[in-house]
């Protein structure tokens, strides 16, 4: 007599919509500068408002501005890269 191979267990859909979407440093920075998107924003304000180092930010701003994600505006002043 065979026993039967044991199967596994049935897999749940993983339903991304579902899930909610945890917001990245560049999501929140992005919402705290979309409240006033003409103003330039320096690295110490932002850090200040998300509660953490400067330092930290300011290497990630330089990278998103590399990226084309902001537009550096003068000596470490930031505003969103909005298409003209």
């Amino acid at each position: 007599m065979h026993t039967p191979p044991l199967s596994p267990a049935p897999r749940r859909a993983h339903n991304p919509s579902q899930t909610p979407r945890i917001p990245t440093r560049r999501d929140r920075v992005t919402a705290i500068m979309t409240t006033d998107p003409h103003r330039a924003w320096t690295g110490r304000e932002l850090a200040e408002r998300l509660q953490i180092k400067p330092r930290n930010l300011l290497t990630q701003l330089g990278q998103w501005t590399r990226d084309g994600f902001l537009t550096r505006t003068g000596h470490g002043t930031y505003t969103l890269d909005t298409p003209p």
